[in-house]
């Protein structure tokens, strides 16, 4: 019997452009958020309206877009908090933004920052910890380490691979910090 659906060269399949494919990929996927955001961004709004601008609701509406990628939405956000106080939530916030864009001393600045007003400074500590870890400056690791044990042992003992002579449990602190342990900090009594 002869072969089936084979005709010479009649079937040469070309494989689109990568980086067209990618493009495309990106349209859909904002236009797919989009969609995702827009009820929600007006529900926040709302509540941000009919509350006099609580800062809680704005630091809520920057999660919101941190938590879907819109990273310079959320950073306005953060910032709009933090221009009308020192907002330990927002500036924890604004550290992760910070961190996830390679800006390590940016974060170290807005995590000291929140430490001393937040009433729950542990998020911040893992913060200073890990971009004080990437700046290499592994005594200030130590230190936020300690500090963080003291008001979180559970969350000191998540990232303790960072600390200097500690055991890894053969976890390789590489590995370890691509784990995503960022928590976009909210709640905060106003």
């Amino acid at each position: 019997y002869e072969p089936v659906g084979f005709a010479g060269n009649q079937g040469i399949i070309s494989v689109p452009d990568g980086d067209e494919v990618m493009e495309e990929y990106r349209e859909n996927m904002d236009r797919f958020v989009d969609r995702q955001l827009v009820n929600r961004v007006e529900e926040l709004n709302a509540q941000i309206a009919s509350t006099r601008n609580n800062l809680r609701y704005i630091n809520r509406l920057g999660i919101l877009y941190a938590r879907f990628g819109r990273l310079e939405d959320a950073a306005i956000q953060f910032r709009r908090v933090i221009s009308q106080r020192e907002y330990g939530p927002a500036l924890v916030n604004l550290g992760h933004i910070a961190y996830l864009s390679g800006d390590f001393q940016g974060a170290i600045s807005y995590y000291n920052r929140a430490i001393p007003v937040s009433s729950n400074a542990a998020a911040a500590l893992v913060g200073l910890a890990k971009a004080e870890y990437e700046m290499e400056n592994y005594p200030v690791v130590d230190e936020a380490l300690a500090m963080l044990e003291e008001i979180d042992p559970e969350a000191a003992n998540e990232i303790s691979y960072l600390g200097t002579g500690v055991e890894n449990d053969g976890i390789r602190a590489s590995e370890a910090l691509e784990r995503n342990i960022y928590r976009w900090d909210q709640e905060e009594d106003l």
